[in-house]
């Protein structure tokens, strides 16, 4: 199966609360690229990866994760075994198979979508409910519960909080620079202050009008709204802030970093125009990862 990743369109980050967690406000938009996941029965556990990910940085950063490294219990998808293991049959494991395509640290959910891929699995062969499936996904991590549906939503609160929405056409383009951003670090660099009470402004974020653009796909009129982790990341790699110019001077109608990592991506008019700036951007950063993408479907 494809454990599709997401992208965020815009993201405002509130004030940390008194468990240091952050409630958040963003549109996900699950995409049609993403991991190789194969999960099948088996009376003993094992994992097993193929390490495809370009970039040394981020190839050793899943190697050390992964069965040849010294930290594979920190991998997000053997944690989610891990954390269902209880409530299979007794006798009953699972054998886990990745081909390792899309970077950690790069902020589309590759991680995420990969613990959710086992999630839904044991969902599906009715060892979890969906109300259990989506407490593990919590605890895992904060985009993990989105992909337990796979459909554009707008997500809130501390990335539990997700409500399916419509939208228009996606013709998109990532690019993957090879960096790794720690979430940890972005998030402190943020420096949003404690704060026990609601923002209000999270409920008024987004005006009917650009609830419209969205449902028609008319990303050009969401310019406004922006990715606040783009300041401290930018901070740290003055470099993504050339590709994002980069991705407007291509013909991208909104670019945006995605989440809180180093991935960035442009939404274009057209598939053909999507396919143009392809070209255009590889010729001027033939040492980077630039892939095209839709809105992943079911």
């Amino acid at each position: 199966m494809l454990s599709y990743c997401k992208i965020n369109l815009g993201l405002t980050v509130g004030p940390r609360r008194s468990d240091s967690l952050h409630r958040i406000y963003s549109v996900f938009l699950p995409i049609g690229i993403g991991d190789e996941v194969i999960i099948e029965r088996s009376s003993k556990f094992s994992f097993y990866s193929e390490n495809q990910i370009s970039g040394s940085v981020a190839f050793r950063a899943f190697e050390d994760v992964s069965e040849r490294g010294g930290n594979l219990e920190k991998n997000l998808m053997v944690r989610a075994y891990r954390s269902i293991e209880a409530y299979l049959p007794q006798g009953q494991a699972l054998s886990l198979q990745i081909k390792k395509r899309i970077p950690p640290g790069t902020g589309i959910g590759s991680g995420s979508s990969n613990a959710a891929c086992v999630l839904r699995y044991a969902r599906n062969q009715h060892w979890l409910t969906t109300e259990l499936a989506h407490e593990i996904a919590k605890s895992l991590g904060a985009d993990v519960p989105f992909f337990l549906g796979g459909w554009p939503a707008l997500v809130r609160g501390i990335g539990d909080e997700i409500e399916p929405i419509s939208v228009g056409p996606v013709h998109g383009l990532v690019c993957f620079p090879g960096l790794f951003v720690s979430t940890g670090e972005a998030y402190t660099r943020l420096k949003r202050p404690l704060q026990q009470s609601v923002d209000a402004k999270f409920g008024s974020l987004l005006s009917d009008s650009d609830w419209q653009a969205i449902a028609s796909g008319d990303w050009s009129r969401l310019a406004h709204w922006g990715n606040d982790f783009e300041g401290p990341v930018f901070e740290m790699f003055p470099e993504l802030a050339k590709i994002k110019d980069a991705f407007v001077d291509s013909g991208a109608v909104y670019s945006s970093l995605s989440g809180s990592g180093s991935a960035l991506y442009g939404l274009y008019s057209s598939n053909q125009m999507a396919i143009g700036a392809l070209g255009s951007l590889q010729s001027r950063y033939p040492e980077l990862q630039f892939e095209t993408f839709a809105l992943w479907e079911q």
